[in-house]
């Protein structure tokens, strides 16, 4: 378990996806953009995501020993409850926002193309 500002970072983590995936305003928060400023934090921050949604396919599998994230199981469990195509999708394209962030794209415009693209 980290501790300090890692431990921040992967909270904001938590806040983030879900305002991503329950807030159909997501766009209109300055919350995440905030977060997405610097860019090493959203690297941090999708790859949380990542985690978080790997997780969610495994409680889909019942592989619930391959649960990583153990302490963050309400989020997983609204994840899980997402249907697999759509979680596949959103890992996809997180790991393409990973890409994007580490080839020194806008981190607020590789957000918001996530989100809508997401969301077709």
């Amino acid at each position: 378990m980290q501790e300090g500002p890692e431990q921040e970072v992967r909270e904001k983590a938590v806040e983030l996806l879900t305002l991503f995936i329950q807030d159909n305003d997501f766009l209109l928060n300055e919350l995440w953009r905030t977060e997405f400023k610097d860019r090493a934090q959203g690297q941090r921050i999708i790859s949380y995501w990542v985690g978080f949604l790997k997780d969610a396919i495994c409680l889909q599998e019942g592989a619930k020993t391959q649960i990583v994230n153990l302490d963050q199981a309400p989020l997983i469990k609204v994840l899980a409850e997402l249907e697999r195509p759509r979680i596949l999708n959103l890992i996809q394209k997180a790991l393409q926002v990973e890409q994007a962030f580490a080839a020194n794209r806008d981190p607020q415009l590789i957000i918001e193309e996530f989100y809508v693209t997401s969301r077709v």
